[in-house]
């Protein structure tokens, strides 16, 4: 068996942080960590076509603060607030406590792992040849200007009986070096023949 770590989890004390910012120090962890999973699992059905990159959530003094990074800022937002007004009351119902969002702008979508990764599932879910996807993606984000980028699928690609993985790579992309600024996502992609797992691996270049 292979032994496989995060990326991120490897970074998080020289380029990474985490995604979650906050301290319990009343014994209540397991609300909290639920609390944040609903939260998620809200935002990414409600926000699918958004284009949203990350979520970070932290807590301070009782108020819940959400950061949401997307290349689709007007899709979140709505005409005059609308919809972002609707989301806040609906995660208030959800875990009933008041929140506090906040809307990023992605600048550079085109180098992001998460969207990368999202693109190539919408393809194979939508029968594009996995190899023309992949090879999309890097290309566009090496024209962006990433470092190197690696492109993982694996499943039953293409609709064959026997699941296999293939992957591309291109440029530099070390995962033994910490200071690398590399950002990893692995996402599924739901096909009728399967399911069709798609990791990233994007290098921003290294952190001194």
């Amino acid at each position: 068996m292979g032994q496989k770590a995060s990326p991120k989890l490897l970074r998080l004390t020289t380029v990474e942080e985490w995604d979650n910012n906050w301290i319990d120090t009343k014994s209540n962890f397991s609300n909290l960590i639920l609390q944040d999973y609903k939260i998620r699992q809200f935002l990414e059905k409600e926000l699918k076509q958004a284009g949203v990159s990350n979520i970070k959530i932290s807590r301070n003094g009782g108020k819940i603060v959400v950061t949401i990074k997307s290349a689709r800022t007007g899709f979140i937002l709505g005409k005059a607030g609308d919809n972002i007004n609707r989301i806040t009351k609906k995660i208030h119902q959800l875990i009933s406590k008041n929140i506090l969002l906040n809307v990023v702008e992605e600048k550079n979508a085109e180098t992001s792992s998460q969207l990368l990764a999202e693109n190539v599932a919408q393809q194979i879910e939508k029968r594009i040849p996995f190899r023309r996807a992949m090879k999309s993606a890097i290309q566009t984000a090496m024209k962006a200007g990433a470092v190197g980028i690696k492109i993982a699928c694996s499943g039953r690609l293409g609709g064959v009986e026997i699941a296999r993985k293939e992957w591309y790579l291109e440029g530099s992309v070390p995962l033994h070096t910490f200071r690398a600024n590399i950002e990893y996502t692995s996402i599924t992609s739901e096909t009728i023949y399967g399911n069709i797992g798609v990791k990233v691996w994007v290098n921003k270049g290294v952190v001194y």
